[in-house]
């Protein structure tokens, strides 16, 4: 891992010069995307390849690869690769639950762990060598799925344990960003929630742990008139203008736009400290996003969609 946190932001921002341009991303919304990405290089060991699948999976390997670098905390490290782990495990304990053979085909190659180790692990229910947090969450994981044998509670479970986990890494801005990703999604939860049978124990057990937004205060709002402003409170003023009639209209689609955009500006504004590991880790969730754009791209192409319909489902996703 590079020592120099210098040398690794100023690295990483001399590569964002290679992310996609929003005049790049037009241009894949307008022309074929792979000649876009062919003309960029895009796509690390597999470049020029005519799958965008690999073309993404390379460029993700390489810029895992050099995060891990050029990041300078192993802690911060470990967290960041960390979603990507739980995202493999929630798929193999799935699997594993319904009986199905556990392969690492199509997982995840970002996390802390091999996903072939990951998938061996879940089909002998051994954790041995895993962090010690990730151990004792899926000892957990084992006695819930005693009493309930359902995947939901794996989902749950396991987005709960990376939440609890990740936040642990002890950098401020990380911690808010995550901490301020929890309230979205339990305000999401929410929104999805309301109008349905669903008790309110039962409903408290989906939501991840609380940051700004009380548990408390989102489970009250679970049946009734459901108050915006005081569940919009703790956010800043311009983002309280779109999320609270949204929140009064149930709109599930757009607190979720705003959650992205939310976490992604909380990394943004201090991409510019040079002696921090931020620079890396902007650079890192740029190109993360950068693989879902190129996917949506894609995939609205071979479904027919028109030039317009695919630029507007990318402003509504990504701004």
């Amino acid at each position: 891992m590079q020592k120099s946190r210098l040398f690794g932001s100023g690295r990483a921002a001399a590569l964002e010069k290679r992310l996609l341009s929003r005049d790049e991303i037009k241009s894949m919304t307008d022309s074929d995307p792979m000649r876009i990405l062919r003309d960029k290089g895009y796509g690390g060991e597999y470049a020029g390849d005519d799958d965008e699948e690999r073309l993404i999976r390379g460029e993700l390997r390489a810029c895992r690869k050099l995060t891990e670098e050029l990041l300078a905390d192993e802690k911060a490290a470990f967290a960041l690769f960390l979603r990507a782990d739980i995202q493999n495990l929630k798929s193999f304990v799935k699997l594993r639950l319904l009986g199905r053979d556990i392969t690492p085909e199509n997982a995840d190659e970002n996390g802390n762990y091999d996903p072939v180790h990951l998938a061996l692990c879940v089909k002998l229910w051994e954790f041995d060598g895993l962090n010690e947090d990730l151990q004792k969450e899926l000892a957990a994981l084992d006695e819930e799925l005693a009493l309930r044998r359902d995947p939901q509670t794996v989902s749950v479970w396991l987005d709960r344990a990376y939440f609890r986990i990740a936040r642990k890494c002890g950098d401020a801005v990380l911690m808010r960003m995550l901490g301020t990703e929890c309230d979205y999604v339990n305000l999401i939860t929410l929104l999805r929630m309301r109008g349905t049978s669903i008790e309110r124990d039962a409903f408290i057990k989906l939501l991840m742990p609380e940051y700004e937004i009380e548990t408390k205060l989102i489970a009250d709002n679970l049946t009734g008139d459901i108050d915006a402003k005081k569940l919009t409170r703790t956010m800043p003023e311009r983002v309280r203008k779109t999320a609270m009639p949204a929140i009064e209209a149930g709109d599930a689609a757009t607190i979720q736009k705003l959650r992205d955009e939310t976490v992604t500006q909380i990394i943004r504004e201090h991409r510019s400290e040079m002696e921090t590991i931020y620079p890396v880790v902007w650079y890192y969730i740029a190109r993360q996003r950068e693989a879902e754009i190129i996917r949506l791209c894609c995939n609205m192409r071979r479904c027919g969609k028109t030039p317009a319909e695919i630029q507007e489902k990318v402003r509504e996703l990504y701004g």
